[in-house]
């Protein structure tokens, strides 16, 4: 009892660290709601939270639209935003979102030029450097590549930074054919930021090139069972079924991504294709395309 007690005594005459008031957390900036929503897979919200920022006059606020866009393969919107970000901001952060914009849009050159003055711009911004390392990695410089990212790994801090590290070293170990790293490290880009659908995608397009369809459709399946109503979503997750030759699941998803926006461009388009080259189906391919032109009369790729 008495060693019970003088426990007490000490414990009550010790610091309470539970007594003290937590710090408060930042408050989230309008462009800080607006990735939030982007990487929770909202991205019809975040979309609009992106142009509200811009309109708000945020700060980097077109160059994170642009990275949207990027995912959404709306390579000329992405960067058109991007290159106002660099006219905005002329930051490191802005040069680095434009060399993903020029990557992704197949313009390596130009993404190495920006890549370049986007780590020599100070401070250096991490993500510019996870993205100007895919584009060295994507041009065959694979050990400026590497020197890239491992940077990048020592600064980065937010959640959205360290799975893109992961990925790219994942890019880089596919140039390099070690589909077992490769694999690794999309895994550990997923585990790192878990409810961004694109891990997911981007993970099952490694399992479809695999020859591992179950478990990719698994992944795939998963991704729309979060985000049944997310039109770019879903429309990923048909381009990703297409990619692996799994044109049954991606009209599955494609029909999905039509009955959350009917009509829309992309998804009909997709779904036309598959009718045409899959299932030879051409009265189908333009029944589809028709009826999406009738909603969307100015639209050229419809047209066309």
């Amino acid at each position: 009892m008495a060693a019970i007690a003088g426990l007490l005594i000490a414990a009550a005459c010790s610091p309470s660290f539970t007594s003290q008031p937590a710090p408060s957390p930042s408050p989230q900036t309008p462009l800080d709601k607006a990735d939030a929503r982007f990487f929770s897979g909202d991205y019809q919200g975040a979309e609009q939270a992106y142009q509200d920022a811009i309109k708000d006059r945020a700060r980097d606020a077109h160059a994170h639209y642009s990275v949207l866009l990027t995912y959404e393969s709306r390579f000329r919107e992405a960067i058109t935003e991007a290159q106002a970000g660099v006219d905005a901001d002329n930051d490191s952060a802005s040069l680095g979102r434009l060399t993903r914009a020029l990557d992704w849009s197949a313009d390596p050159s130009a993404a190495l030029a920006i890549g370049a003055r986007a780590v020599r711009a100070q401070p250096v911004d991490p993500v510019a450097r996870v993205f100007y390392g895919e584009a060295l990695a994507d041009s065959g410089l694979l050990t400026e590549s590497a020197n890239q990212l491992r940077q990048a790994e020592r600064s980065v801090k937010d959640a959205y930074g360290k799975a893109e590290a992961y990925r790219e070293w994942a890019n880089f170990y596919g140039a390099q054919g070690d589909v077992e790293q490769q694999l690794n490290h999309l895994e550990l880009a997923q585990k790192a930021q878990p409810q961004f659908p694109e891990r997911g995608v981007e993970l099952a397009r490694l399992q479809y090139g695999g020859g591992r369809q179950d478990a990719a459709r698994a992944v795939l399946d998963g991704v729309k069972k979060k985000h049944a109503a997310d039109y770019w979503v879903l429309v990923a997750l048909g381009d990703a079924a297409v990619v692996g030759r799994d044109t049954d699941r991606a009209a599955e998803y494609y029909a999905a991504a039509l009955t959350a926006r009917p009509g829309a461009v992309e998804a009909s388009l997709a779904l036309a294709e598959i009718d045409v080259a899959g299932k030879h189906d051409l009265k189908a391919g333009h029944d589809q395309v028709l009826a999406a032109l009738k909603q969307n009369p100015a639209s050229t790729s419809l047209y066309e």
